[in-house]
């Protein structure tokens, strides 16, 4: 059955009536009570004040409870966040030790409002940037005319630590195993005021075992019968990551400010890997990968006494990943054949914005910006078993000019409407062995938002937008970068796409939320609508002898479904002590004419903390996604098993400044398993394969100082 967005709209419509007069029944507002003069960030302000306020749906996580979910890196974070855990697995390595394709549908991850290198579809660094370096994520859910949001599961932002007022002094150091073998993990933090200039010095050393092994049953069907064939892997080696975010911050004058924030970031990762086909086939390999990234963020600020600001940003990043593989494997006559395999890519980038705000009246607080950004990238493959790939070689480039302006307009009562639009004029170019394309884009891209605050603990919300969904450089360069072990459907080489076009999206989102008294948590609601033009998903093809999957535009595609999450303090029921985290997200999407697409996804959490006044601390979070059908192709069809697991941790303050941490991960041994069933052109089934992969525990115990 399908569901149009007008349908869902009407749905989301009689669930908020039904919720109304609740809202009404509760204490009202005091009407001199005014919304925009609480628009104003504020660092000292909570999550929930932050949320509440947003004109737009904003989710916000506070260092306390990024404590709480106890995640080292953002990619174990993700699966813990509200709506991010449907798309998992995003810091595992795929066959062979090569990291997987970005899932499309992975949320935008911005760090201090701008996307890292690599961009929204390949955001390695991002995903690797250690918790500890992060002040508070905002998951932005509503599309803005600053912030589009492109994906089901929202743009998250993360909010870097900024200089302190005072001397500050934070310490991290932890040892632990996964597996059986070591790991470890330093985090510091020092930073203090000097007259008008402050400064964070902020950075993290962590090393970890990258192991696992895979087990393949793979059945193969001719006119001869079923032949089956068994399939071992297995892989060690070391992963290793450096990461700086120094911020220096300048007082210029009474109102003027100006804030230089590099990011550094380098991380390599070394692993041995022998994949076994009893019989048929051996291979051993060697693969050595780098990846270093650096930014350099300039923003200068002049505060107005009319309530307005003046901002100025000026940034240069780049990133640098290389990946040398080596694999030997017996030809038919037994003799052992060596191949080399290596990519690099090179990517470049330069913004530069200036953004103005302006109260007028009592009743408006206008917003307006203008930004200009070039991207460069260079992707290098040479070797590779197919003799067409060899020497391969994209150069892309791109151009994007954008002016977006915004209106917060308070209406009667303590209702806000935000109109918004913003212009957008995409141009790439990629260059390679089969000449120049060139591209340009320009879209009118609309958004408004309502939100009611029918009085302190409720608020309603609704929103409409069109967004642009542009091609990343890592989608269009056409470069492709072989496979590990046995290329099969399920094993494709990966390429780009140099004639993908960007996708359009229309979104409607409802929603509704509630605080608690004594600020003892939050209850959200959420239902979202999309449809999209020029949809893109990734299909496996044979291109040759081999199979590649690439991204293709595929039509016209409709995506709906819903978002919960809620965090409680038990105190009305005696337990103050006792905190509830949950959330959950079911979202599907449909191809209008194609039979290819997205089964549903359905993702929970539940997390349960709690702080003794003895000085000890218990918690853990139980995660779970549902099975995920994908079609890879009219004749490829993969399926990826539920899979839940267990986190928990316990901390106990030695004394004011010292608390020990002990956090154990994945702690049911919970495994992965996906399945992939290949079909000829008449329908008939030629492969089936269930792949199945070992579970990783591991164990951290940390000693935590502040001072």
């Amino acid at each position: 059955m399908r569901h149009s967005p007008h349908a869902l709209s009407l749905t989301v419509g009689a669930l908020l009536a039904a919720l109304l007069p609740a809202a009404q029944a509760a204490e009202p507002t005091e009407p001199d009570a005014a919304v925009l003069s609480e628009i104003t960030v504020s660092a000292t302000r909570s999550a929930e004040a932050l949320r509440r306020d947003a004109s737009a749906g904003k989710l916000v996580v506070g260092r306390q409870e990024l404590d709480a979910l106890n995640s080292s890196s953002v990619a174990e974070l993700l699966r813990k966040l509200p709506g991010a855990g449907i798309f998992t697995d995003l810091d595992n390595p795929g066959r062979g030790g090569r990291s997987r394709v970005a899932e499309r549908n992975l949320p935008q991850i911005l760090v201090d409002g701008q996307l890292l290198p690599g961009g929204g579809r390949a955001p390695a660094t991002a995903l690797r940037l250690p918790v500890e370096l992060i002040e508070r994520v905002e998951i932005i859910r509503n599309s803005t005319a600053e912030f589009p949001n492109v994906s089901p599961a929202g743009t998250i932002n993360l909010i870097l630590r900024d200089a302190p007022n005072r001397r500050t002094l934070a310490a991290k150091l932890g040892v632990g195993a996964s597996q059986g073998r070591p790991s470890l993990r330093a985090e510091g933090q020092y930073g203090n005021r000097e007259g008008g200039f402050s400064y964070l010095l902020s950075g993290s050393l962590t090393e970890r075992p990258s192991q696992g092994s895979r087990d393949t049953a793979r059945s193969l069907y001719s006119a001869q019968g079923e032949t089956r064939q068994q399939e071992a892997a297995h892989s060690h080696g070391q992963d290793r990551n450096a990461s700086f975010s120094p911020r220096f911050t300048w007082r210029l004058g009474e109102y003027g400010q100006l804030i230089v924030s590099p990011l550094l970031s380098y991380t390599r990762a070394d692993q041995r890997s022998s994949t076994d086909i009893p019989g048929v086939s051996h291979e051993d390999s060697q693969q050595h990968d780098t990846r270093a990234s650096a930014r350099l963020l300039t923003e200068w600020k002049l505060s107005h006494a009319d309530n307005g600001e003046t901002s100025i940003k000026l940034m240069s990043q780049g990133e640098r990943e290389q990946s040398r593989r080596r694999s030997v494997r017996p030809d038919a006559s037994g003799a052992w054949q060596s191949q080399q395999d290596d990519t690099l890519r090179h990517e470049r980038e330069w913004l530069a914005s200036a953004r103005h705000q302006r109260a007028l009246g009592e009743a408006h607080l206008l917003t307006g910006a203008l930004e200009w950004r070039i991207r460069s990238g260079d992707d290098r493959q040479n070797g590779g078993r197919d003799p067409s790939q060899a020497g391969q070689r994209a150069e892309t480039r791109e151009r994007q000019q954008v002016f977006w302006i915004q209106d917060e307009w308070q209406l009667a009562g303590q209702q806000v409407l935000t109109p918004g639009l913003r212009w957008q004029l995409d141009h790439t170019e990629v260059s390679d062995m089969d000449g120049e394309r060139r591209r340009s884009h320009r879209a009118w891209l609309p958004s408004l938002h309502y939100l009611w605050q029918v009085n302190s603990q409720w608020n309603l919300r609704a929103s409409a937008s069109r967004n642009n969904r542009a091609p990343s450089i890592y989608e269009l360069s056409p470069v492709v970068r072989a496979a590990s072990g046995d290329n099969s459907a399920s094993n494709p080489d990966r390429g780009g796409n140099p004639d993908l076009r960007g996708e359009q999206l229309t979104v409607l989102d409802m929603g509704i939320e509630h605080f608690l008294p004594d600020r003892a948590g939050v209850i959200g609601l959420s239902l979202f609508a999309r449809r999209i033009d020029n949809y893109s998903q990734r299909l496996t093809l044979l291109e040759g002898e081999r199979w590649v999957a690439r991204p293709h535009n595929l039509g016209q595609a409709s995506t709906h479904g819903l978002l919960f999450d809620a965090k409680a303090k038990l105190s009305q029921w005696g337990l103050p002590q006792l905190t509830v985290r949950s959330n959950a997200m079911l979202s599907r999407t449909r191809l209008r004419d194609s039979p290819l697409g997205d089964g549903p996804r359905k993702s929970a959490n539940l997390g349960l903390d709690y702080e003794s006044p003895a000085g000890w601390s218990v918690g853990g979070t139980l995660s779970h996604v549902s099975t995920l059908d994908r079609d890879s192709s009219l004749t490829v069809r993969q399926q990826q098993d539920a899979n839940t697991q267990l986190d928990l941790y316990a901390t106990y303050k030695l004394d004011r400044q010292l608390t020990a941490r002990l956090a154990l991960s994945n702690v049911t041994g919970a495994k992965s398993r996906n399945q992939v069933w290949e079909y000829d052109s008449t329908g008939a089934l030629q492969r089936q394969e269930v792949e199945s992969r070992r579970a990783n525990r591991s164990v951290l115990l940390t000693l935590e100082g502040k001072w």
